[in-house]
């Protein structure tokens, strides 16, 4: 007995189910890859947009803290030395210290507030890595919010420097968090920025070193 054989009709079908499900398959990976390249797009330009503004709050805060009183880095600390002019205590203002902490988060904070108000705009091709139409098609607007656990701290240390030689600094940092949204992706980024308040280097013996 002889088997029938499928009828055109049928092939056809299958032929276009393959087709379809090809199709299917192949949108599927396009839209996939494409959400990949713009969730690294965003990602990346937030993190550019984040750390270019804190780097301007953080020169605004201490501009503004300079403003407010000029000598306060030179009241953070003070060096005492004998008859030879060699260096025999260095004393850190503790009180004074703290001050300038909170003077410098207030100025800090205010800054980031005014800095976030400006949402920064970009062309949504710019996102895709596309450098022939990276200034093309609709421009999309980005929101920052600064987070509440930012931190400015004072750090001062006394190490050695070589032989005979002993180094103290004074480092003023801004730890800066920031959370963006972008076309519904979210990120979030962290800024580390340190601003020298003093580096005295310390020849002969070791001085003793006081906070109060």
């Amino acid at each position: 007995m002889r088997r029938k054989r499928p009828k055109p009709h049928r092939q056809c079908r299958i032929v276009w189910g393959i087709r379809i499900l090809v199709l299917v398959v192949l949108l599927g990976y396009l839209i996939f890859s494409a959400d990949q390249c713009l969730a690294r797009g965003v990602q990346e330009y937030a993190a550019f947009e984040c750390e270019r503004i804190a780097a301007g709050a953080v020169q605004s805060a201490v501009s503004e803290t300079l403003h407010q009183d000029p000598a306060w880095a030179d009241t953070l600390y003070s060096i005492n030395r004998d008859a030879n002019g060699r260096v025999t205590q260095v004393i850190v203002n503790t009180a004074r210290m703290n001050e300038a902490q909170t003077k410098a988060a207030a100025a800090l904070s205010h800054a980031l507030d005014h800095a976030v108000r400006e949402q920064p705009q970009v062309h949504i091709t710019a996102l895709l890595g596309t450098y022939f139409f990276s200034q093309e098609g609709p421009m999309i607007r980005m929101k920052i919010y600064p987070q509440h656990f930012s931190r400015v701290q004072i750090r001062p240390s006394l190490q050695s420097a070589g032989v005979n030689q002993t180094r103290f600094s004074m480092e003023l940092t801004f730890e800066i968090a920031l959370s963006t949204t972008l076309l519904n992706y979210r990120s979030r980024a962290e800024s580390n920025i340190t601003v020298p308040l003093a580096d005295v280097l310390i020849v002969g013996n070791v001085p003793a070193y006081y906070a109060n």
